[in-house]
């Protein structure tokens, strides 16, 4: 039986190779599968590079603790739009995170892929670069990573990686450890502008990274960032003790 099926590739395998127009015709098949699905995507998410990453939702509805927790991801958001535009949704979705549309098991690869960032995040680059340790700190990767966690968070509602309830709670938690680390919004924007350039360094290949200037990078980013957060002064979670007490 082994035989049998050893020749029959074998014929096909000859068949193949000398007839062109089979090859060609197999060739077209490939490439129309990966048509159709690139015109599902953009059916679903549009063409325009606003587009390309989810536009911010309407946030008049939700309460101020609410609109906080989303908006600190509007950093990264930013940094996604400036910087990584050449990208559409599913190639910065594949590439940054490995999460995919067409996987089956997306759900629980985002919800492994949110517990990696709030365990470690981006920290582990920082001591594979102790030559910028003076540049950047834990801190500073914390604040890239919470920006990148909502973000993410915000992304995955969107496109059904994960229940909105369930995500709300994730958002919660990721604000309240930025309300911890940091006393104002101007010093976590600081801190995340150094984190980020960091993380664009780390992307570099060597010899790229022997040309990067550290501070031009990150003053680029100073001056080119519009987002304003207004930051929220009573703990994110006070709400809710208001509501059992009341």
């Amino acid at each position: 039986m082994i035989l049998f099926f050893c020749i029959v590739f074998a014929v096909l395998l000859y068949y193949i190779i000398k007839n062109r127009n089979f090859l060609k015709f197999l060739f077209s098949i490939f490439k129309e599968i990966n048509r159709q699905k690139k015109e599902k995507i953009q059916k679903k998410f549009g063409k325009t590079k606003k587009a390309i990453f989810v536009a911010k939702e309407n946030r008049n509805t939700l309460s101020k603790e609410e609109k906080f927790a989303l908006a600190l991801g509007d950093l990264e958001y930013e940094r996604l739009l400036k910087y990584l535009e050449n990208r559409d949704m599913q190639n910065y979705l594949e590439y940054e995170w490995g999460l995919s549309f067409e996987d089956k098991k997306s759900k629980n690869h985002t919800l492994y892929t949110l517990q990696k960032i709030w365990r470690e995040g981006t920290v582990p680059l920082l001591f594979r670069n102790l030559h910028l340790e003076k540049e950047v700190s834990v801190s500073d990767m914390i604040a890239f990573d919470s920006s990148r966690f909502s973000e993410l968070l915000r992304q995955a509602i969107y496109l059904n990686f994960i229940e909105e309830e369930e995500a709300w709670g994730l958002l919660f938690l990721n604000a309240q450890r930025v309300q911890d680390s940091y006393k104002s919004f101007s010093e976590y924007k600081e801190a995340y502008f150094r984190g980020s350039t960091l993380y664009q360094y780390a992307q570099l290949k060597e010899e790229e990274q022997k040309s990067f200037d550290f501070q031009k990078e990150l003053m680029l980013k100073q001056e080119n960032s519009e987002v304003e957060i207004v930051w929220l002064k009573e703990a994110i979670f006070s709400q809710f003790k208001r509501e059992e007490n009341s």
